[in-house]
């Protein structure tokens, strides 16, 4: 199984050269400097570069997936068989390096480097040909067991914790164990597609090792791991592609030392050939269950084919919010890390208020509520829609609010609060709140037409006539009704003469458009005895019957009548309602329109246009 050592650097030396020659050739394209090509889907940017890290060559890398730090070892020392030393970084999510330690850690060509459970570096050591640990909190570095070989070579943790080692060709693995000696876990003996082998492999989700072919292969493949004994052979693959990309024409010649990663979670292969640790231009995908290769990464490093640049790859914790793993891969052409993401669907959810009860606004049916917004995640990030916006009008009950929040792609969730509005006082214990009842005493009669005249905030100036049907000019005298229980000033006649045995007539009619748009008549009940003209009386609001609608008003105070020919002091009282007119009227008679005349009514002595009646809230 393992190779002479002269054998093989006589061979790495023969293929450098020509990527030495490559190195001279193409030293007038450093320049090159776009970002790599990704599979369609994902997305590409540069994690660290320069700062400390410049001068270095980049030849291995490896991902803490809990903190999300990566860490890559690099080396001033030119690809060679063996690199005998190289400093280890630290570049936190934000993309900060800093220097862990230098280790002379000896390992050929590329530094195969994995992060443990404990969050410490597991490596070979090629000079000691023992297992080694970082500690990148410390920078510490101890034994951690003995291994069974060196040279090119892979380790990986299996789903158990257990850390697996196997060397070039990957026909036989071992388990690392700490303090003590390398336990065999067997040799393959399936049959591998086409001769192919490898020199690097990592470990499926579900145990399988998956081979990273090396040059001249076709086929990555899948050693089956299910129910392996320790020690036994393994027996058969679980799948091999059917086409791998990682063959001439694009490295010609110089081909060598095949690496790669698998996906923690979906069990895809991305691999390549790491070429001596001078890197190339292109990663491969491999689906977790086989099948056709395809090109994942292009034009990285020198951008050529066959190209110079990337050298290791790992998956790590993205630093940008993808929803899944990043690969992040080291460029040693462009001194850069890289890191390729997914920009993924999520799809949305959102989380409403809580359910929300308040009282009416003063006088309406109802209020304005303001809510809190509901709080939706998502990628894309959704749309927020609400079937009833915060701050609009509720009506007295529940009311259900549903809110949608929508990705613009196709996917939508909801949820719903309600709104609940109270009321207050229900006279008629009919459910309905007295603000919305139309008919809140429940007596068949609207409340716009029970009390109108009698609920208005302000003075009702009225306008009216008396007369004792003298002939002449009749002067309108003012009635001033300023709300329910009030005194009301009635004036009586104006001046004219006086005739035994007349009566004193009061006409008007009250427009109350503006309290429910009832119109009315004022008559008197009663008339005083005597035909003459008396001074002014105090009449007050006496009730109002809801089933006629008459509004009565009574004098408080006995009124006093003087005779026509001599003074004749007679008490008398005076009982006067307010009750619907049924009379035909040409229009509102408020100021500025059209007028009720005096003929249209019932005092012929008055002219036909004079005004019975003018009315104003004041």
């Amino acid at each position: 199984m393992k190779k002479q050592a002269s054998s093989i650097k006589f061979t790495w030396l023969k293929r450098n050269i020509l990527f030495t020659f490559l190195l001279v050739t193409l030293v007038s394209l450093k320049g090159f400097s776009q970002l790599p090509t990704v599979a369609a889907g994902y997305n590409i940017r540069v994690h660290a570069t320069g700062g400390i890290l410049a001068g270095q060559n980049l030849y291995g890398i490896t991902a803490d997936r809990t903190n999300g730090n990566v860490y890559v070892a690099a080396s001033t020392q030119p690809p060679q068989w063996y690199i005998s030393n190289f400093n280890l970084y630290k570049i936190l999510p934000s993309g900060t390096v800093s220097l862990i330690g230098n280790y002379n850690i000896s390992q050929p060509e590329i530094i195969q480097l994995t992060c443990g459970p404990d969050g410490k570096i597991y490596m070979l050591d090629a000079n000691t040909v023992k297992i080694m640990t970082i500690d990148p909190g410390t920078g510490l570095s101890a034994v951690y067991g003995n291994a069974p070989n060196s040279g090119r070579h892979d380790l990986n943790f299996d789903p158990n914790g257990n850390l697996i080692i196997g060397f070039e060709s990957m026909f036989s693995f071992y388990k690392i164990q700490a303090g003590t000696n390398a336990l065999y876990l067997g040799n393959v003996t399936a049959s591998v597609p086409n001769g192919n082998h490898g020199d690097a492999f990592g470990i499926q989700p579900n145990g399988n090792y998956i081979v990273y072919v090396d040059c001249g292969g076709q086929n990555n493949y899948s050693i089956n791991t299910t129910g392996h004994a320790n020690g036994a052979n393994y027996t058969s693959l679980a799948w091999t592609g059917t086409s791998n990309l990682l063959t001439n024409p694009f490295y010609g010649s110089a081909c060598g030392y095949s690496n790669g990663c698998i996906d923690p979670v979906t069990g895809d292969v991305y691999s390549n050939i790491s070429n001596f640790g001078n890197g190339n231009s292109r990663i491969v995908f491999t689906s977790a269950i086989g099948g056709a290769s395809s090109l994942f990464v292009t034009n990285a490093g020198d951008g050529l084919v066959p190209g110079l640049g990337i050298t290791d790859m790992v998956f790590g914790k993205s630093t940008v919010g993808g929803c899944t793993n990043s690969l992040f891969f080291t460029d040693r052409y462009q001194n850069k890390v890289y890191e390729v993401y997914q920009t993924c669907v999520v799809p949305p959810t959102v989380a409403c208020p809580s359910n929300i009860t308040t009282s009416n606004d003063p006088g309406v049916c109802g209020a304005n509520v303001t809510y809190p917004n509901a709080t939706a995640t998502g990628n894309p990030t959704p749309t927020v829609t609400y079937s009833n916006a915060s701050e609009s009008f509720f009506p007295v009950g529940t009311t259900t609010v549903t809110v949608s929040a929508s990705d613009g792609i196709g996917n939508t969730a909801t949820c719903a609060f309600t709104v609940t509005v109270t009321g207050g006082a229900d006279t008629d214990n009919d459910g309905i709140p007295n603000v919305c009842d139309p008919d809140d005493d429940n007596d068949g009669i609207l409340d716009e037409d029970d009390c109108a005249p009698l609920v208005a905030s302000a003075p009702i100036v009225v306008t009216a006539v008396a007369s004792n049907n003298a002939t002449g000019a009749v002067a309108p005298q003012a009635m001033i009704f300023s709300g329910p229980g009030q005194n009301v000033t009635f004036v009586g006649q104006g001046l004219g003469p006086k005739l035994t045995g007349g009566r004193t007539n009061i006409y008007s009619n009250i427009n109350t458009n503006a309290y429910g748009g009832l119109w009315w008549t004022f008559t008197p009940i009663e008339n005083p005895r005597h035909s003459s003209q008396g001074p002014t009386g105090q009449m007050v609001f006496s009730n109002y019957d809801p089933a006629t609608r008459i509004i009565t008003f009574t004098s408080t105070a006995n009124m006093i009548w003087q005779s026509v020919n001599h003074t004749e002091n007679i008490a008398t009282r005076l009982r006067m309602q307010l009750q619907p007119y049924t009379g035909t009227h040409t229009g509102p008679i408020a100021t500025g329109l059209p007028f009720v005349t005096a003929g249209s009514i019932s005092l012929g002595s008055l002219s036909a246009n004079y005004p019975l009646i003018d009315i104003k809230a004041l």
